[in-house]
């Protein structure tokens, strides 16, 4: 007994007139047809010719059952994405109800013939995978012929692997080798270059004051994009203006963001800019890791209008000793610290909490006392940071940035110590939640001296 499948779209109109049928099926007299393996809800050749046969969408699988059998010529496929399957057999109540086709060889039934995409939306230059499932897995001749509809937007490789080169909607096929009439395609989208990236420059300036201009300009990525327009705007147009050729005018006290905009993808890039009425009061800030000196300096701005800040807006991140620093705003005022401070007699000290300009000095309060303070001539201002280690390039380490807090050890190398049983804490600084989290105690330490060396 010979199976043929033939496969139609659903809405497909089948009748005893249809061509497919004539030739596929000129030997055979059509006596049934029946639905989804139901052979006891049979459909009659006077139904069939009367009203015809439409392919539903909840039609698995469609048997037409025919009174004598067919040549020994193996019929033709027509392979289509998301079809339902027609399947003709001789005259038997145990007519196979498998989807399939002979394999003259070796008797094996094609039951599936698909290809599925990796992706069927594509950005310009990249590339997607295309599976084809042929089964059974013991098909003989699976070889195909991969094809492309238009081999200027996009070309496949003999393993179906589709390279875009230009924006456009193609279709890519795989054709059965031994038997061209089987074949599935998918659709490939290929879609313009987009922004991943843009980076605001020219700003090289600490702030702006009232009436003052600045024109910003941006670098895009890729350069290749197809659209790389940019919309410029402002956060708060009381403080900063800005026109869409990117020049920035300085009109409030405050600070604003700057923002260039791709409309197209929706990547932006800003520049934070602060504004002062008048020229700000300047003050050195020294910066610390505990108790080490790292021989660098920052400067802060307090407007000269009374406005009180805090440290943690004008506190800022640094470089020293060949280390990124990251400020915590854990800022004291002290008296000038010697070249080996102790740590303990420094963390016992308050933590700023405001500054403001009063009467020509800079004044400033603390955790512990609410009440306004002067700088004297003989103090300065501290900022005791962290250090942050990154993983090197050849990724020993990890792929993350780690921010880590070295300390509180108070003494420097080689030092004597009176510390026992005591634990080594390691923290964890994350620079954008301005949180420390506790990674582990990581032993007990039983010496008298410890030599901190570092790479």
């Amino acid at each position: 007994m010979e199976s043929v499948t033939a496969t139609y779209d659903v809405g497909y109109r089948l009748d005893q007139d249809t061509n497919v049928f004539k030739e596929a099926h000129e030997a055979f007299e059509f006596e049934y047809a029946f639905v989804n393996g139901n052979k006891e809800n049979k459909i009659t050749k006077d139904q069939v010719k009367a009203s015809g046969l439409t392919v539903t969408s909840d039609m698995t699988s469609l048997t037409l059952v025919y009174k004598e059998k067919a040549s020994t010529e193996k019929p033709k496929k027509a392979n289509k994405q998301e079809p339902a399957k027609t399947e003709t057999t001789s005259e038997s109540d145990d007519a196979s109800d498998a989807d399939t086709t002979d394999s003259q060889e070796t008797g094996e039934q094609l039951t599936e013939f698909f290809v599925v995409a990796s992706q069927n939306q594509v950005t310009k230059g990249e590339t997607a995978q295309l599976t084809l499932t042929i089964k059974p897995d013991n098909y003989p001749n699976k070889d195909v012929t991969w094809s492309s509809s238009n081999d200027a937007t996009a070309t496949v490789d003999g393993n179906g692997l589709v390279t875009t080169h230009e924006v456009g909607t193609v279709t890519i096929t795989a054709t059965l080798k031994s038997d061209p009439a089987i074949s599935s395609s998918v659709t490939i989208v290929v879609n313009p270059i987009k922004v991943s990236k843009i980076t605001v420059n020219g700003y090289g300036k600490d702030y702006l004051v009232k009436g003052n201009t600045v024109t910003l300009t941006t670098t895009v990525e890729p350069s290749d994009a197809a659209n790389k327009s940019i919309v410029w705007s402002s956060s708060n147009e009381e403080v900063a203006t800005v026109d869409q050729n990117g020049k920035v005018t300085a009109v409030g006290q405050g600070t604003v963001s700057i923002k260039a905009m791709n409309d197209d993808s929706g990547v932006y890039g800003e520049q934070v800019i602060t504004v002062y009425d008048n020229t700000p009061a300047n003050y050195k800030v020294h910066v610390y890791v505990t108790n080490e000196n790292q021989k660098t300096t920052y400067t802060i701005n307090i407007p000269k209008d009374g406005t009180v800040v805090t440290p943690a807006s004008v506190a800022q991140n640094t470089t020293g000793n060949g280390r990124t620093l990251v400020t915590k705003a854990e800022i004291r005022v002290l008296d000038e610290l010697g070249s080996q401070p102790n740590w303990a007699n420094i963390s016992s000290k308050p933590i700023v909490t405001a500054f403001r300009y009063y009467n020509g000095k800079l004044q400033y309060k603390t955790t512990s006392n609410s009440a306004w303070a002067t700088v004297g001539s003989n103090q300065r201002i501290y900022d005791f940071s962290n250090i942050q280690y990154k993983a090197d390039e050849t990724g020993s380490y990890n792929s993350t940035d780690v921010k880590v807090t070295i300390g509180d050890w108070p003494y420097g190398a080689n030092a004597s110590t009176s510390e026992i049983y005591k634990t080594i804490q390691i923290q964890v600084y994350n620079n954008e939640t301005k949180k420390m989290f506790k990674i582990q105690e990581l032993c007990v330490m039983r010496m008298v001296r410890m030599v901190i060396m570092e790479k």
